[in-house]
């Protein structure tokens, strides 16, 4: 009698060892791959659409004299744009969140951060509670935070690959950064990074020079595609597409004056001097417009004025190329 309850506890141990162990596989994290034929808005077949621009949004570069913006990322559902902003050089990264209608600041808060620590893009994500979090860099290296906003305070911090730029695609599948030449990029399973525990899904290498023909800011992803916005002071507004394979599929390089134009269609007489007037872009994220996914862009009028400028919209104005790709 005592074998036979003996080998019945037993039989019972195993069985239970063995749907804990099936739990717990089930939890994981499942890893996603990067569908290397999917298509996009971006493919040479489609490349027209991003012709068509529009300027949605505008607010002030600075509420005050210091800092500058340095990133930028939007929740539809909410009807917010969040903003990353900071002094050059400086050790306070403030992020605002502004209304998506009007521009207004709704809030902002301060995260300490070590003196030339730039991400140039702004991650979000809701964590288990509802809570607004941000992946943010704090310190120049190959490292990054999690920044609970709602509670104002830093979660964690680990190491990620990629110290430069930072991005994310609309459906939240893949994180993206870049390592500081510019020529490697590192892209995660999304769900894993903001677990803290980041699974590397594909690395991808290019020729930097190519990227270089405007100074490259901010950086997505759509699908299988890798988009980057161009534009220093005095330069041209610009986008780029990489593909999987690391080769500059596709670049949409507009002239400044039909640029202009186009804004001031929003916003007429924003630009006064459509010839002669300082741009300089400050990142990119995917918007769903009408129902298409397509890259919107954070650009900066005469140091005074940003704007958030949407691509793939029929209704915006036709933009020219500078050089008919």
């Amino acid at each position: 009698m005592k074998s036979n309850v003996f080998i019945s506890l037993t039989l019972i141990n195993i069985l239970m060892m063995c749907i804990t162990l099936t739990s717990l596989k089930q939890s994981e994290v499942k890893p996603r791959k990067i569908d290397t034929i999917a298509t996009s808005v971006l493919t040479y077949e489609n490349h027209r659409f991003l012709d068509f621009q529009k300027a949605i949004l505008k607010f002030p570069v600075r509420e005050d004299n210091n800092t500058w913006i340095q990133g930028a990322s939007v929740n539809q559902n909410a009807n917010e744009i969040y903003i990353a902003r900071q002094s050059n050089g400086g050790t306070v990264l403030t992020i605002e969140i502004r209304d998506l209608t009007t521009g207004l600041i709704k809030d902002s808060n301060h995260v300490s951060i070590k003196s030339n620590s730039y991400a140039e893009g702004l991650p979000w994500f809701l964590n288990s509670e509802g809570e607004l979090c941000f992946l943010v860099r704090q310190v120049p290296a190959d490292s990054i935070s999690i920044y609970n906003y709602t509670r104002n305070k830093v979660e964690r911090s680990f190491n990620l690959s990629g110290q430069y730029k930072i991005g994310f695609d609309y459906y939240k599948q893949f994180i993206i950064t870049s390592n500081s030449n510019l020529d490697t990029f590192y892209i995660y399973n999304f769900d894993s990074v903001v677990g803290g525990t980041p699974k590397l899904v594909h690395t991808v290498q290019t020729d930097r020079e190519k990227l270089f023909f405007e100074k490259p800011q901010g950086i997505t992803m759509d699908k299988n595609k890798i988009i980057l916005s161009h534009g220093s002071k005095n330069g041209s507004p610009a986008i780029s597409v990489i593909n999987m394979q690391g080769q500059l599929e596709n670049i949409y390089y507009f002239e400044r004056k039909s640029y202009a134009k186009m804004i001031n269609k929003s916003y007429p007489s924003l630009i006064i001097n459509e010839e002669d007037y300082e741009y300089e872009n400050e990142g990119i994220f995917m918007f769903k417009n009408k129902g298409k996914i397509s890259p919107a862009l954070v650009q900066i009028i005469n140091a005074q004025t940003t704007i958030i400028v949407l691509s793939s919209d029929l209704e915006g104005e036709r933009v020219i190329r500078k050089y008919p790709f």
